[in-house]
């Protein structure tokens, strides 16, 4: 084997592992990383939806949920719009699956979901 072409085959492998590891820390300090959902309620299903959040929230404290969440809302004549997000605060925050999601799950699909319109 060439001795010139093992070198370039080697300083190729470590310039790629070095731009490999540059990408993981500027994927970690992007800044802020969120997942966001949206919900629309009628007015009619705005108390129980409220209700059915209340009851998620505090499963979800029962739990020990470790991420935060965020809720907004905006009130419109016909529709309210209510916003949730996670703070994932990296890209690979995404990738987390907090426990107690997985365990309150049952309880938003039962006391949030009913009540919305998409």
């Amino acid at each position: 084997m060439n001795k010139n072409n093992a070198v370039c085959r080697w300083l190729a492998v470590m310039g790629l592992a070095i731009a490999a590891a540059a990408g993981a820390v500027h994927a970690e300090d992007s800044g802020a990383v969120s997942r966001l959902w949206l919900a629309e309620v009628t007015p009619a299903q705005d108390r129980a939806f409220r209700e059915g959040i209340k009851t998620y929230a505090q499963c979800l404290h029962q739990h020990g949920a470790r991420q935060t969440v965020w809720t907004g809302s905006a009130q419109t004549d016909d529709v309210g719009r209510y916003v949730f997000v996670v703070d994932a605060k990296t890209w690979t925050g995404l990738d987390f699956m907090d426990p107690a999601d997985k365990d309150c799950d049952p309880v938003f699909n039962a006391s949030v979901l009913p009540h919305t319109g998409k």
